[in-house]
């Protein structure tokens, strides 16, 4: 079985989802709270260069991203001026909406406690079963895992009171971990 060379990072990460914005919001060009918040979110993390991964499917959007940084970002959010209405030209119909409030942004569905494995890439996108090898692994050991893939590399994450056994099966494994 290969090992990995795997960077554990620093950030207690948590997984967020929201509701997938209307189709009626993004055509009309309403301001969509939800919308507004994932592309402020994603700045953020980018400003604080932390790890954050969005995802937006038709049932849902998930964010996964340091806890800090999204309670500090739903803070702002909630408590910052209402936007001005759009500057795109837009139908009567649609104009009349913007003198609506915006809606408000709902409470997303939260797991907290997580802690991120980054193994080592960039990996080639010929390599076979590199996940299914280190969750097996991990699945022995009893430890439960949510999965980021990105371009270069996976992320394996696993619930911070688990972390030790994490890390111990991986060990056993043959993987390197990096603090």
């Amino acid at each position: 079985m290969p090992s990995f060379t795997l960077e554990l990072l620093q950030d207690h990460l948590s997984v967020y989802r929201f509701p997938s914005p209307t189709a009626d919001s993004a055509v009309a060009r309403k301001p969509d709270p939800i919308l507004d918040f994932a592309a402020g979110l994603f700045r953020a993390s980018c400003e604080r260069q932390v790890f954050c991964s969005l995802t937006r499917t038709h049932d849902e959007i998930s964010i996964v991203c340091p806890s800090k940084l999204l309670d500090d970002h739903l803070a702002l959010m909630r408590h910052r001026p209402a936007a001005p209405p759009t500057a795109v030209p837009v139908t009567t119909a649609a104009a009349a909406s913007n003198d609506q409030a915006q809606p408000e942004l709902p409470d997303p569905r939260a797991e907290s406690d997580w802690r991120a494995f980054k193994i080592q890439g960039p990996l080639d996108f010929a390599l076979v079963g590199v996940l299914s090898q280190i969750s097996a692994v991990l699945a022995q050991a009893g430890v439960s895992i949510f999965a980021v893939s990105t371009f270069d590399t996976d992320y394996i994450l696993v619930k911070q009171d688990r972390l030790d056994d994490a890390r111990a099966a991986l060990e056993a494994m043959g993987c390197s971990i990096q603090p």
